[in-house]
């Protein structure tokens, strides 16, 4: 038996990520758990159970200057001296004279109005903030005829103001940035499954690929079961053979089935083998493995890990048994496909 090297065996890259492809399912799993934990939780601390919600009442204007070459004249309002504009008393008296009557707004941190200039100067987003609702979408409406009215009027510089958008005030979730939480705790959950199954994947350091049975335990690899290179493989190494076994390295694989699949393959010239349960839960049967001229060692793919079979072949030799060829049974030919030819 070749002996493993555990400490020294390279990393095979594409074979983990054929894997964690394959354990992708669970990745989406675990992921969408994850945004249900950590997304629902911030959801639900900061917008379902938060006692100080806030309300935002939106108008987007357009501003025409008298001056056509306003630009170039360097004659307009930025977003910084419109935010200056609205908190100014000026402004404020003009406010106050649309509000609906019984209708006072203090200011205060979340009743506030806040100016933003995406793109063309000439275009303007105003946000009304409150704590009421109602008071955020007065206040807002306020703003609108007072920039039509008593602004436009007093203010040289701007011919007309048109209102182009109104939005009614409705709970304000621009300051949680919901889109940020909801992406960090999409990509939490990713690394932590990646990581998870890619821990459990090296820690169980299971046998998916036929080569493995050669290249790590020394053990003549008779190839992929219904492929004709098996068949003609097997016919080869056990030709002359009288008394051979089958026995599987776990208990969850049946000899017998091995035994049957062979009996089905109508192997000519070539003697059946007598199934022997694996050694290492019957190892009272170990007599028939010593007393045979061949042993056919069946290893379940995806099955135990590589130790227990290092285990079963310690114990095989210490009993003077010699395993003629080793089978991998039932492989994941989707995966073999894959992994050999790209």
């Amino acid at each position: 038996m070749k002996e493993a090297s555990w400490g020294k065996e390279p990393f095979d890259l594409r074979l983990t990520v054929l894997r964690m492809i394959k354990l992708l399912p669970g990745i989406l799993a675990i992921t969408a758990l994850a945004i249900l934990l950590l997304f629902g939780g911030y959801y639900l601390k900061n917008v379902v159970l938060d006692q100080e919600k806030t309300y935002s009442a939106t108008i987007t204007i357009f501003v025409e200057y008298e001056d056509e070459n306003w630009y170039a004249n360097a004659r307009y309002f930025n977003d910084y001296t419109w935010n200056l504009l609205l908190a100014s008393d000026q402004m404020h008296g003009y406010v106050k004279n649309h509000l609906p009557e019984g209708t006072e707004i203090k200011e205060r941190e979340d009743d506030l109005l806040v100016a933003e200039m995406p793109a063309d100067l000439r275009v303007l987003i105003i946000r009304s903030v409150s704590a009421d609702q109602q008071k955020a979408t007065a206040r807002i409406d306020a703003v609108a005829a007072a920039l039509q009215q008593e602004f436009t009027r007093d203010v040289e510089d701007v011919r007309e103001i048109r209102v182009i958008d109104r939005k009614e005030a409705s709970l304000n979730l621009e300051d949680l940035r919901l889109g940020r939480a909801f992406v960090l705790s999409a990509i939490v959950g990713v690394f932590a499954a990646v990581c998870f199954f890619l821990i459990r994947e090296l820690m169980q350091d299971k046998i998916w690929l036929p080569t493995s049975l050669t290249d790590r335990f020394g053990l003549k690899n008779l190839g992929i079961p219904g492929e004709k290179t098996f068949m003609e493989n097997y016919a080869y190494v056990f030709q002359g053979k009288k008394n051979v076994v089958a026995c599987s390295a776990e208990k969850t694989l049946d000899p017998a089935e091995i035994v049957q699949f062979l009996r089905e393959a109508n192997l000519q010239g070539s003697v059946l083998p007598t199934p022997v349960p694996c050694p290492l839960d019957a190892p009272e049967n170990v007599g028939k493995l010593r007393e045979a001229d061949g042993i056919l060692l069946a290893v379940k793919a995806g099955g135990k890990d590589a130790k227990n079979l290092e285990l079963l072949l310690n114990f095989l030799e210490t009993q003077d048994c010699k395993v003629t060829a080793a089978v991998l049974w039932k492989p994941d030919r989707r995966l073999l496909r894959i992994y050999y030819r790209f």
